[in-house]
């Protein structure tokens, strides 16, 4: 414990100009050039990436384990910092912002979600502690949430122990999209939200998911390529860069990295 008290933190707020984001302009990214490696460059993850993501458009990642999707948003969250490049939220490079305020901006599903011990209310409010409980309520309703919260022997107020092990994967995972749709923040991350769900489960959480992505810019990473065939662009990570990019209906087309990916996972 002491040692990792003493780690030295290197991600540090290098400003701290305000991220304003208003309703009517919703936020672009962009990646310019990114090259990252683990271990003090040992271990390559993105070597000179590209990536855009218009004002209000929904992106996607795909491609294989370890191709680097993951470190894409790892640096967009400011847990890395990249060796070079830079990545910019409409326009202006993300290092400008406070850390706080970069965060802030920014509400994330991932394929694990962390709940800590406590109430069903306070797992969601963690996103906002000023909601009240209609606001509350009104996120568990449209993350189709309320009917198992409501079930629960206190409701709302049932303790969930530590990390939601009394619920199953779908509820911890309904409860994570109520939670950001809460935050309400402008930029989406939706990080193989999908992935450990069955068939019945996965249906009412794509609904949920398709609910929280309207109006903001979503970036999507995805296992379950039938989950991001309505994306704006397609982009297929392959040995740290993007291979090829489209719509997926361009990408089906080309029979390339893409239709690889559908026909093994058709397979499977």
């Amino acid at each position: 414990m002491f040692e990792f008290l003493d780690t030295t933190v290197n991600v540090l707020d290098k400003g701290n100009d305000r991220l304003v984001l208003t309703e009517r302009k919703k936020p672009s990214i962009d990646f310019n050039a990114v090259t990252f490696s683990y271990n003090d460059g040992k271990r390559p993850a993105l070597k000179n990436l590209d990536l855009s993501i218009p004002s209000g458009a929904k992106i996607a990642l795909v491609g294989q384990s370890g191709a680097g999707k993951s470190t894409v948003v790892n640096l967009l969250l400011r847990f890395f910092d990249p060796q070079t490049g830079s990545i910019t939220i409409s326009r202006k490079e993300i290092g400008k912002y406070s850390i706080q305020d970069l965060r802030r901006q920014i509400a994330a599903v991932f394929q694990d979600t962390y709940l800590f011990y406590g109430t069903v209310e306070d797992n969601i409010r963690v996103a906002k502690p000023e909601a009240s409980f209609g606001e509350v309520e009104a996120c568990c309703r449209n993350s189709n949430a309320h009917d198992f919260i409501s079930a629960l022997p206190q409701g709302y107020q049932t303790i969930i122990g530590e990390r939601g092990v009394r619920l199953s994967g779908g509820e911890r995972q309904r409860i994570s999209i109520a939670r950001a749709m809460l935050k309400d923040a402008p930029i989406l991350v939706l990080d193989e939200a999908t992935s450990n769900m069955d068939a019945s489960n996965e249906s009412a959480i794509q609904e949920s998911l398709d609910r929280l992505a309207r109006d903001k810019t979503t970036l999507v990473i995805a296992h379950r390529l039938s989950t991001i065939i309505d994306a704006d662009e397609i982009y297929v990570m392959r040995n740290e860069h993007i291979y090829e990019h489209g719509t997926a209906q361009e990408l089906i087309s080309r029979d390339g990295a893409f239709m690889e990916l559908m026909k093994a996972q058709n397979a499977g």
